[in-house]
């Protein structure tokens, strides 16, 4: 396969002179410059189905005309900004059909793949996701310096369990937020309900932006807690591998730039019969079966303000069995 390069084919371009350049091969495919170089194009003999021809890019068209009473089709673009990156999407067009033999729409679609995945952007985690694994990874954090590594083993949520932590009788449910107010989002009936033998607490956490010079961001929390696992090479990989389920991935550390630090002092509520919850019980007393068996998602926001032990009171230790303070 031959194909015109681009500083010769720049020049019919620069000249705006029409043109249609063979490329060397078997496939018989061309590149053409349109009149007065509005548009660059690809174009392929096709005999196939017009289904599935439809591009799936702004600037980028497929269509299929008559060319010299060859029916073809034709992907172009008419963004002369583009054509350098037209030009090179078209070569990949060409090898593999011409180097790889494969049909037209497949060479087409694996281009059109090979192109998203270079320009493929970084997905982020929300803000509200990023909080949320912080305030996890500073309860992790204290119960580490205080029980070594043995208590990783409390960190279950990530393996699927109901809640966050597991600490003797007592499981912890993590909520976060940037709010003034202790307001935190529950999901699902079941997120407030404890498991069969077990006491259910929520510990809350307020976050604020930290400003210039103090706090931590999301990497430093996670690198904290890597140096604590340090020693156990099979506890550092389990993290990781949690992490990323998450949805964190070091690629993108240098990304997460906003440093928090904390709003007010961690606070533990009892979920009991005076926490604002909706339960899987409570549920099925006001909704009618026929009706409920419709619903398959709850989600909605409880208000905590002033229930609870906050860190430092004699209840918060008690329950937390002694954790380092919570930074």
């Amino acid at each position: 396969m031959e194909v015109i390069a681009w500083d010769k084919l720049s020049d019919y371009i620069g000249k705006q002179l029409p043109a249609v350049i063979p490329i060397a091969g078997k496939k018989r495919l061309s590149i053409a410059v349109g009149k007065s170089a509005r548009t660059l194009s690809l174009r392929i003999p096709y005999d196939g189905e017009d289904a599935g021809l439809a591009s799936p890019y702004r600037e980028l068209t497929y269509e299929i005309t008559a060319v010299e009473g060859r029916r073809v089709l034709e992907l172009a673009t008419a963004a002369p900004e583009l054509f350098h990156g037209f030009y090179l999407f078209a070569v990949l067009v060409a090898e593999h059909m011409e180097e790889r033999g494969e049909e037209v729409l497949n060479a087409v679609r694996r281009a059109q793949q090979t192109f998203g995945q270079l320009l493929l952007k970084r997905t982020l985690m929300s803000e509200d996701r990023q909080t949320g694994l912080m305030g996890e990874l500073c309860l992790l954090e204290g119960i580490l310096q205080r029980w070594g590594k043995a208590g990783f083993s409390a960190w279950v949520g990530p393996a699927g369990e109901r809640h966050d932590f597991r600490l003797g009788d007592s499981e912890i449910e993590v909520k976060s937020t940037t709010s003034a107010v202790r307001k935190h989002r529950i999901n699902g009936a079941g997120q407030l309900e404890p498991s069969p033998g077990k006491t259910l607490y929520v510990l809350s956490f307020q976050f604020e932006l930290a400003g210039m010079g103090g706090g931590q961001t999301l990497p430093d929390r996670i690198e904290a807690v890597r140096k604590l696992l340090m020693s156990d090479v099979e506890q550092k990989t389990s993290f990781d591998q949690h992490l990323k389920a998450l949805g964190y991935h070091d690629a993108d550390a240098e990304l997460y730039l906003q440093p928090y630090q904390l709003r007010s002092q961690p606070m533990l509520v009892l979920v009991d019969k005076d926490c604002p919850k909706v339960t899987g019980d409570e549920l099925g007393k006001a909704v009618c079966p026929t009706l409920l068996a419709r619903i398959s998602a709850v989600e909605y926001e409880v208000d905590l303000s002033g229930l609870g032990y906050l860190e430092g009171s004699k209840r918060f230790a008690e329950v937390l069995q002694g954790v380092a303070p919570l930074k």
